[in-house]
Protein backbone atom coordinates (compact mmCIF):
# COMPACT_ATOMS: atom_id res chain seq x y z
CA UNK A 1 0.00 0.00 0.00
CA UNK A 2 1.58 3.27 -1.09
CA UNK A 3 -0.85 5.43 0.87
CA UNK A 4 -0.38 5.55 4.63
CA UNK A 5 -3.67 4.73 6.34
CA UNK A 6 -4.43 5.36 10.04
CA UNK A 7 -3.66 2.70 12.61
CA UNK A 8 -6.56 3.84 14.80
CA UNK A 9 -10.10 4.67 13.68
CA UNK A 10 -12.50 6.39 16.08
CA UNK A 11 -16.27 6.23 15.93
CA UNK A 12 -17.81 9.75 15.90
CA UNK A 13 -19.83 9.24 19.06
CA UNK A 14 -20.43 12.97 19.54
CA UNK A 15 -19.40 16.35 18.14
CA UNK A 16 -16.85 16.59 20.97
CA UNK A 17 -15.38 13.27 19.89
CA UNK A 18 -15.10 14.45 16.28
CA UNK A 19 -13.55 17.75 17.38
CA UNK A 20 -11.01 15.90 19.55
CA UNK A 21 -9.95 13.79 16.55
CA UNK A 22 -9.65 16.85 14.29
CA UNK A 23 -7.62 18.72 16.92
CA UNK A 24 -5.35 15.72 17.45
CA UNK A 25 -4.74 15.43 13.71
CA UNK A 26 -3.87 19.12 13.47
CA UNK A 27 -1.13 18.63 16.11
CA UNK A 28 0.19 15.16 15.27
CA UNK A 29 1.84 13.38 12.36
CA UNK A 30 0.18 10.11 13.47
CA UNK A 31 -3.33 10.64 12.15
CA UNK A 32 -6.60 9.16 13.39
CA UNK A 33 -9.46 8.16 11.12
CA UNK A 34 -13.15 8.82 11.73
CA UNK A 35 -15.49 5.88 11.34
CA UNK A 36 -19.22 6.73 11.10
CA UNK A 37 -21.77 3.94 10.98
CA UNK A 38 -24.95 4.49 9.00
CA UNK A 39 -27.04 4.99 12.13
CA UNK A 40 -24.62 7.60 13.44
CA UNK A 41 -24.31 9.62 10.23
CA UNK A 42 -26.57 9.09 7.23
CA UNK A 43 -27.43 10.87 4.01
CA UNK A 44 -30.16 13.51 4.14
CA UNK A 45 -32.41 11.50 1.82
CA UNK A 46 -32.46 8.68 4.40
CA UNK A 47 -33.08 10.93 7.39
CA UNK A 48 -29.65 11.70 8.81
CA UNK A 49 -28.12 10.17 11.93
CA UNK A 50 -28.30 10.39 15.71
CA UNK A 51 -24.85 11.98 16.20
CA UNK A 52 -25.30 15.75 16.33
CA UNK A 53 -28.21 15.27 13.86
CA UNK A 54 -25.53 15.11 11.16
CA UNK A 55 -26.26 14.14 7.58
CA UNK A 56 -23.48 12.58 5.53
CA UNK A 57 -23.24 15.74 3.50
CA UNK A 58 -22.87 18.10 6.48
CA UNK A 59 -20.60 15.75 8.44
CA UNK A 60 -18.23 15.29 5.50
CA UNK A 61 -18.05 19.01 4.88
CA UNK A 62 -17.35 19.65 8.57
CA UNK A 63 -14.56 17.06 8.82
CA UNK A 64 -12.96 17.42 5.40
CA UNK A 65 -12.73 21.20 5.67
CA UNK A 66 -9.84 20.49 8.06
CA UNK A 67 -6.96 18.76 6.31
CA UNK A 68 -5.53 15.50 7.55
CA UNK A 69 -8.58 13.50 8.66
CA UNK A 70 -9.72 10.43 6.74
CA UNK A 71 -13.36 9.39 6.94
CA UNK A 72 -14.12 5.72 6.51
CA UNK A 73 -17.72 4.62 6.29
CA UNK A 74 -18.23 1.74 8.71
CA UNK A 75 -20.60 -1.15 7.97
CA UNK A 76 -22.02 0.14 4.70
CA UNK A 77 -24.42 -2.15 2.90
CA UNK A 78 -27.90 -3.65 2.99
CA UNK A 79 -29.98 -3.24 6.15
CA UNK A 80 -27.14 -1.56 8.06
CA UNK A 81 -29.07 1.69 8.45
CA UNK A 82 -32.30 2.55 10.21
CA UNK A 83 -34.46 0.86 7.56
CA UNK A 84 -34.37 -2.17 5.31
CA UNK A 85 -32.63 -1.21 2.06
CA UNK A 86 -29.96 -2.36 -0.37
CA UNK A 87 -27.47 0.22 0.88
CA UNK A 88 -26.75 1.75 -2.52
CA UNK A 89 -28.26 5.21 -1.96
CA UNK A 90 -26.22 5.55 1.22
CA UNK A 91 -23.01 4.45 -0.49
CA UNK A 92 -23.50 6.73 -3.47
CA UNK A 93 -24.14 9.65 -1.12
CA UNK A 94 -20.92 8.81 0.73
CA UNK A 95 -18.94 8.90 -2.50
CA UNK A 96 -20.57 12.13 -3.67
CA UNK A 97 -19.76 13.71 -0.28
CA UNK A 98 -16.07 12.89 -0.66
CA UNK A 99 -15.78 9.72 1.44
CA UNK A 100 -13.31 7.55 -0.43
CA UNK A 101 -12.86 4.60 1.96
CA UNK A 102 -15.89 2.36 2.45
CA UNK A 103 -16.42 -0.74 4.56
CA UNK A 104 -18.70 -2.99 2.52
CA UNK A 105 -20.55 -5.21 4.98
CA UNK A 106 -23.57 -7.18 3.70
CA UNK A 107 -23.14 -9.85 6.37
CA UNK A 108 -26.06 -8.65 8.46
CA UNK A 109 -28.35 -9.71 5.61
CA UNK A 110 -26.34 -12.52 4.02
CA UNK A 111 -24.82 -15.22 6.22
CA UNK A 112 -23.48 -17.55 3.51
CA UNK A 113 -20.00 -16.79 2.21
CA UNK A 114 -21.09 -16.99 -1.43
CA UNK A 115 -24.06 -14.65 -0.99
CA UNK A 116 -21.99 -12.16 1.01
CA UNK A 117 -19.25 -12.33 -1.61
CA UNK A 118 -21.73 -11.68 -4.44
CA UNK A 119 -23.23 -8.71 -2.62
CA UNK A 120 -19.82 -7.29 -1.63
CA UNK A 121 -18.58 -7.50 -5.22
CA UNK A 122 -21.76 -5.97 -6.66
CA UNK A 123 -21.58 -3.00 -4.29
CA UNK A 124 -17.86 -2.49 -4.88
CA UNK A 125 -18.33 -2.57 -8.63
CA UNK A 126 -21.14 -0.01 -8.53
CA UNK A 127 -19.12 2.26 -6.22
CA UNK A 128 -16.15 2.15 -8.57
CA UNK A 129 -18.44 3.09 -11.44
CA UNK A 130 -19.47 6.11 -9.38
CA UNK A 131 -15.85 7.02 -8.56
CA UNK A 132 -12.91 4.92 -9.70
CA UNK A 133 -10.74 6.23 -6.82
CA UNK A 134 -12.92 4.57 -4.17
CA UNK A 135 -11.18 2.15 -1.77
CA UNK A 136 -12.69 -0.57 0.42
CA UNK A 137 -12.61 -2.68 3.54
CA UNK A 138 -14.24 -6.12 3.33
CA UNK A 139 -15.35 -8.73 5.84
CA UNK A 140 -17.22 -8.32 9.10
CA UNK A 141 -16.87 -8.43 12.87
CA UNK A 142 -17.56 -11.33 15.18
CA UNK A 143 -20.77 -9.83 16.59
CA UNK A 144 -22.38 -9.86 13.12
CA UNK A 145 -21.03 -13.10 11.66
CA UNK A 146 -18.29 -15.17 13.35
CA UNK A 147 -15.65 -16.31 10.83
CA UNK A 148 -13.02 -19.01 10.90
CA UNK A 149 -9.68 -18.60 9.13
CA UNK A 150 -10.95 -20.97 6.45
CA UNK A 151 -14.05 -18.78 5.97
CA UNK A 152 -11.90 -15.69 5.48
CA UNK A 153 -9.68 -17.44 2.95
CA UNK A 154 -12.68 -18.75 1.01
CA UNK A 155 -14.33 -15.32 0.99
CA UNK A 156 -11.22 -13.49 -0.24
CA UNK A 157 -10.51 -16.13 -2.88
CA UNK A 158 -14.06 -15.95 -4.25
CA UNK A 159 -13.90 -12.16 -4.28
CA UNK A 160 -10.56 -12.03 -6.07
CA UNK A 161 -11.66 -14.61 -8.65
CA UNK A 162 -14.56 -12.35 -9.66
CA UNK A 163 -12.21 -9.58 -10.77
CA UNK A 164 -8.61 -8.87 -9.89
CA UNK A 165 -9.06 -5.24 -10.97
CA UNK A 166 -11.91 -4.70 -8.51
CA UNK A 167 -10.01 -6.62 -5.82
CA UNK A 168 -7.09 -4.18 -6.17
CA UNK A 169 -9.33 -1.45 -4.75
CA UNK A 170 -9.51 -3.26 -1.38
CA UNK A 171 -7.30 -1.83 1.38
CA UNK A 172 -8.44 -3.71 4.51
CA UNK A 173 -9.63 -7.19 5.39
CA UNK A 174 -11.39 -7.61 8.75
CA UNK A 175 -9.87 -10.09 11.18
CA UNK A 176 -11.44 -11.55 14.30
CA UNK A 177 -9.84 -12.66 17.56
CA UNK A 178 -12.63 -14.11 19.71
CA UNK A 179 -13.53 -10.98 21.69
CA UNK A 180 -16.35 -8.44 21.58
CA UNK A 181 -17.67 -5.35 23.38
CA UNK A 182 -20.46 -5.60 25.93
CA UNK A 183 -21.56 -3.09 28.58
CA UNK A 184 -18.41 -1.08 29.36
CA UNK A 185 -15.81 -3.77 28.78
CA UNK A 186 -14.22 -6.09 26.25
CA UNK A 187 -15.21 -9.71 26.81
CA UNK A 188 -14.43 -13.12 25.41
CA UNK A 189 -11.19 -15.05 25.19
CA UNK A 190 -8.51 -13.61 22.93
CA UNK A 191 -7.39 -16.35 20.54
CA UNK A 192 -3.88 -15.55 19.30
CA UNK A 193 -3.81 -18.55 16.95
CA UNK A 194 -7.01 -17.45 15.23
CA UNK A 195 -5.82 -13.86 15.04
CA UNK A 196 -2.44 -14.85 13.63
CA UNK A 197 -3.91 -17.22 11.04
CA UNK A 198 -6.44 -14.65 9.85
CA UNK A 199 -3.80 -11.94 9.62
CA UNK A 200 -1.51 -14.17 7.60
CA UNK A 201 -4.30 -15.01 5.16
CA UNK A 202 -5.38 -11.39 4.73
CA UNK A 203 -1.78 -10.27 4.19
CA UNK A 204 -1.22 -13.09 1.67
CA UNK A 205 -3.91 -11.38 -0.41
CA UNK A 206 -1.98 -8.10 -0.22
CA UNK A 207 -4.33 -6.39 2.24
CA UNK A 208 -3.93 -4.61 5.55
CA UNK A 209 -5.62 -6.17 8.57
CA UNK A 210 -8.22 -4.40 10.71
CA UNK A 211 -9.86 -5.54 13.93
CA UNK A 212 -13.19 -4.09 15.08
CA UNK A 213 -14.49 -3.82 18.65
CA UNK A 214 -11.18 -2.87 20.22
CA UNK A 215 -12.81 -0.69 22.88
CA UNK A 216 -11.41 -0.83 26.44
CA UNK A 217 -8.30 -2.83 25.46
CA UNK A 218 -5.22 -2.23 27.58
CA UNK A 219 -1.85 -1.44 26.00
CA UNK A 220 -0.71 -5.03 26.59
CA UNK A 221 -3.85 -6.40 24.90
CA UNK A 222 -3.21 -4.17 21.89
CA UNK A 223 0.39 -5.39 21.75
CA UNK A 224 -0.85 -8.99 21.69
CA UNK A 225 -2.87 -8.24 18.57
CA UNK A 226 -0.05 -6.35 16.92
CA UNK A 227 2.24 -9.35 17.42
CA UNK A 228 -0.34 -11.45 15.60
CA UNK A 229 -0.28 -9.04 12.66
CA UNK A 230 -3.18 -6.62 13.25
CA UNK A 231 -2.41 -3.33 11.45
CA UNK A 232 -5.37 -1.12 12.42
CA UNK A 233 -7.95 -0.92 15.20
CA UNK A 234 -11.51 0.41 15.48
CA UNK A 235 -12.84 1.95 18.71
CA UNK A 236 -16.28 3.51 19.02
CA UNK A 237 -18.74 3.01 21.94
CA UNK A 238 -15.98 3.45 24.53
CA UNK A 239 -15.83 7.16 23.76
CA UNK A 240 -19.60 7.58 24.01
CA UNK A 241 -19.63 5.86 27.40
CA UNK A 242 -16.67 7.94 28.59
CA UNK A 243 -18.38 11.22 27.67
CA UNK A 244 -21.63 10.16 29.33
CA UNK A 245 -19.85 9.26 32.57
CA UNK A 246 -18.08 12.62 32.60
CA UNK A 247 -21.36 14.47 31.95
CA UNK A 248 -23.18 12.66 34.76
CA UNK A 249 -20.30 13.23 37.19
CA UNK A 250 -20.19 16.95 36.39
CA UNK A 251 -23.95 17.26 36.83
CA UNK A 252 -23.63 15.68 40.27
CA UNK A 253 -20.76 18.02 41.23
CA UNK A 254 -22.82 20.98 39.97
CA UNK A 255 -25.89 19.94 42.02
CA UNK A 256 -27.91 19.75 38.79
CA UNK A 257 -30.16 17.16 40.39
CA UNK A 258 -33.28 17.52 38.24
CA UNK A 259 -31.39 17.77 34.95
CA UNK A 260 -29.32 14.69 35.81
CA UNK A 261 -32.39 12.69 36.86
CA UNK A 262 -34.32 13.67 33.71
CA UNK A 263 -31.41 12.73 31.43
CA UNK A 264 -30.97 9.35 33.13
CA UNK A 265 -34.68 8.67 32.68
CA UNK A 266 -34.51 9.70 29.01
CA UNK A 267 -31.63 7.28 28.44
CA UNK A 268 -33.33 4.38 30.25
CA UNK A 269 -36.63 4.94 28.43
CA UNK A 270 -34.85 5.03 25.06
CA UNK A 271 -33.87 1.36 25.55
CA UNK A 272 -30.74 1.95 23.49
CA UNK A 273 -28.87 0.05 26.20
CA UNK A 274 -30.55 -3.27 25.40
CA UNK A 275 -28.07 -4.48 22.75
CA UNK A 276 -25.09 -3.77 25.02
CA UNK A 277 -26.27 -5.63 28.16
CA UNK A 278 -25.46 -9.00 29.63
CA UNK A 279 -28.37 -10.78 31.36
CA UNK A 280 -29.20 -9.56 34.84
CA UNK A 281 -30.66 -6.47 36.45
CA UNK A 282 -28.68 -3.22 36.22
CA UNK A 283 -29.39 0.09 37.91
CA UNK A 284 -30.63 3.07 35.91
CA UNK A 285 -27.36 4.99 36.27
CA UNK A 286 -25.40 2.20 34.61
CA UNK A 287 -27.94 1.86 31.80
CA UNK A 288 -27.70 5.60 31.16
CA UNK A 289 -23.90 5.50 31.12
CA UNK A 290 -23.96 2.80 28.44
CA UNK A 291 -26.44 4.47 26.08
CA UNK A 292 -26.12 8.17 26.88
CA UNK A 293 -24.46 8.98 23.54
CA UNK A 294 -27.63 8.01 21.65
CA UNK A 295 -29.39 10.81 23.53
CA UNK A 296 -26.87 13.67 23.39
CA UNK A 297 -29.14 15.74 21.11
CA UNK A 298 -32.27 15.29 23.25
CA UNK A 299 -33.91 18.23 25.03
CA UNK A 300 -33.00 16.59 28.33
CA UNK A 301 -29.32 16.55 27.37
CA UNK A 302 -29.43 20.18 26.23
CA UNK A 303 -30.82 21.20 29.62
CA UNK A 304 -27.91 19.36 31.24
CA UNK A 305 -25.37 21.29 29.16
CA UNK A 306 -27.07 24.59 29.99
CA UNK A 307 -27.08 23.85 33.73
CA UNK A 308 -23.31 23.39 33.99
CA UNK A 309 -21.58 26.62 35.00
CA UNK A 310 -18.17 27.62 33.70
CA UNK A 311 -16.25 25.87 36.49
CA UNK A 312 -17.34 22.57 34.96
CA UNK A 313 -16.18 22.76 31.35
CA UNK A 314 -17.62 19.63 29.75
CA UNK A 315 -15.99 20.39 26.40
CA UNK A 316 -12.51 20.83 27.81
CA UNK A 317 -12.61 17.81 30.15
CA UNK A 318 -14.08 15.46 27.54
CA UNK A 319 -11.64 16.44 24.80
CA UNK A 320 -8.66 16.21 27.14
CA UNK A 321 -9.80 12.76 28.26
CA UNK A 322 -10.25 11.59 24.69
CA UNK A 323 -6.88 12.91 23.57
CA UNK A 324 -5.16 11.22 26.51
CA UNK A 325 -6.70 7.92 25.43
CA UNK A 326 -5.72 8.53 21.78
CA UNK A 327 -2.12 9.12 22.87
CA UNK A 328 -2.08 6.01 25.07
CA UNK A 329 -3.13 3.81 22.16
CA UNK A 330 -0.96 5.51 19.54
CA UNK A 331 2.13 5.17 21.75
CA UNK A 332 1.63 1.41 21.57
CA UNK A 333 0.85 1.39 17.86
CA UNK A 334 4.05 3.32 17.12
CA UNK A 335 6.30 0.82 18.94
Amino acid sequence: MTKIYPKLYVGPMSKLCVDAVIEHNADSSEKLGLLPSRRQVETEMLGGGYVNSWTTEIFSQYVLSSEGTIIQRDHAGPSQGSSQDDGKDSLFSDIDAGIKLLHIDPWKKYKSIQAACDSTFDLMEKCLERNSDTKFEVGTEEAIRPMSSRDVEKFLKLLKNKSEDVFKAIVYGVVQSGTSVIEDRNIGDFNPDKSREMCEIVKDYGLLTKEHNCDYLTPSQIRQRMKCGVDSFNIAPEFGVTQTKILLDLLEMNDSVKERKDFIKKCVDSEKWVKWMLPGKKDDLFLAQICGHYNFTSKEAKKCYSSLHEDYSLDKIVKETFRKRFSEILCVLQE
